[in-house]
């Protein structure tokens, strides 16, 4: 359940700081702030939910890194796409590649998939 509402509406939760960390020229280095409501599971144990700062920067670098890589994957196959010898002209012959594409690159629970459009080809 807080999956979903971090996921839907991250707005509606309040946040308290709890300490910050900076470095020697006054730098934010770390933040960690927690929930300010208190959640619990369905067994009636407490939740506590951290936030860090290094954790969200961290996830950023990473997903950066994903996304990079899906672009020069997918850069490398629209190359292959363009050549004379390519043997897929159609459009679901195109889809089933970059599915493929994306099953390779897909590390993470949630396919890629939906943020992709195969456009350009006839039928």
């Amino acid at each position: 359940m807080m999956r979903q509402t971090l996921l839907d509406n991250p707005d509606s939760l309040v946040w308290e700081l709890l300490y910050e960390i900076y470095d020697d020229h006054d730098q934010l280095r770390q933040r960690f702030r927690t929930l300010r409501e208190e959640r619990s599971t369905s067994d009636g144990y407490r939740l506590l939910c951290l936030h860090s700062l290094g954790k969200e920067i961290s996830a950023d670098a990473r997903r950066m890194k994903a996304i990079k890589k899906a672009t020069d994957e997918l850069l490398k196959l629209g190359h292959r796409l363009q050549s004379p010898r390519t043997q897929m002209r159609d459009r679901p012959s195109v889809a089933e590649a970059v599915e493929k594409k994306f099953l390779l690159l897909k590390k993470e629970r949630k396919s890629m998939s939906g943020f992709l459009q195969v456009s350009g080809l006839a039928g």
